[in-house]
């Protein structure tokens, strides 16, 4: 049997909790994480709102003009909203690495 000789750490210690500095919450990472992530989520409820209207849109007919400005209108706005989720998504989660060091 060979005994094996870690140098790290316990994850879970009896000693000293972990000191976290009293001011982490108001941290510019905590900011960007929580509006990326908020914002994603904000972009995220919208999509079916104009996806909504896209389908009211389709259900017109070809012929309607106003129906063919909306349909482009809120493809438009659809993929504008899963780039932006995308883009604020990923930003919130870069955001969050420093903590993991």
């Amino acid at each position: 049997m060979t005994v094996q000789t870690d140098k790290r750490p316990a994850a879970i210690t009896r000693g000293d909790p972990v000191r976290v500095p009293p001011l982490a919450a108001t941290a510019r990472p905590c900011r960007i994480v929580a509006g990326g992530l908020l914002g994603a989520t904000a972009a995220d409820l919208f999509m079916p709102i104009f996806s909504g209207r896209l389908v009211d849109a389709l259900t017109l007919g070809a012929s309607d003009a106003a129906g063919a400005a909306c349909r482009v209108r809120c493809l438009r706005w659809i993929v504008a909203l899963g780039l932006l989720s995308m883009v604020l998504r990923l930003t919130g989660l870069q955001a969050i690495v420093p903590f993991t060091r």
